[in-house]
């Protein structure tokens, strides 16, 4: 995948996020980039909250997330098995 596809889907990403949360794609970008999970997580509930921390903080979920077909496919993995 070329930076400019990349791009494109991470912008996808962030507007899809960003409506999800009721915030631009662009701050979710900029919260992104800078490391600030806290302003991401303050635009959820108190549970959403805990379960994002949860698997933020688990290696083994983090890694069964990036290996599910939906982050290989934004990640660039396409149809890999």
């Amino acid at each position: 995948m070329d930076n400019h596809n990349r791009k494109n889907d991470i912008d996808r990403l962030a507007r899809q996020a960003g409506a999800a949360l009721g915030t631009s794609g662009e701050q979710i970008r900029e919260a992104a980039e800078r490391n600030d999970i806290e302003r991401l997580l303050s635009k959820l509930t108190p549970a959403q909250a805990q379960k994002v921390k949860s698997v933020l903080s688990n290696e083994d979920a983090i890694r069964q997330l990036l290996s599910s077909p939906q982050a290989k496919a934004i990640l660039g993995g396409g149809n890999e098995k």
